[in-house]
C-alpha cells in the first residue's frame, strides 16, 4: 500500500482572516470586489504549488449586525 497523496489548499477571505487585516500596508481593500484582485491571489497560490483555492462566498462588507451594515470603521 502506497503513501497517501498530500494536497495543500488555502481559503481566501477578503484582505485576510483578521478583522483588521485591511489596515495592513500591503492590503488592497479598494480592490476586493474586482476579479483582478482574486485572480492575482489564485495565481500566487498556483506558483506556490497549492492544489486547491477556496474563496469565501460572501463578498460584502463586514458588520457586527447580521442584518445590515453598521457604521464601524474597524472591520
Amino acid at each position: 500500500m502506497g503513501e497517501p497523496d498530500l494536497h495543500l489548499a488555502v481559503a481566501l477571505d477578503g484582505t485576510g482572516w483578521h478583522p483588521a487585516s485591511w489596515r495592513e500596508p500591503d492590503a488592497r481593500p479598494r480592490e476586493l470586489l474586482t476579479a483582478d484582485y482574486w485572480g492575482e491571489l489564485v495565481t500566487e497560490a498556483e506558483r506556490g504549488l497549492l492544489d486547491l483555492v477556496t474563496i469565501e462566498d460572501t463578498l460584502g462588507l463586514q458588520s457586527s449586525d447580521s442584518r445590515r451594515p453598521d457604521d464601524r470603521l474597524d472591520s
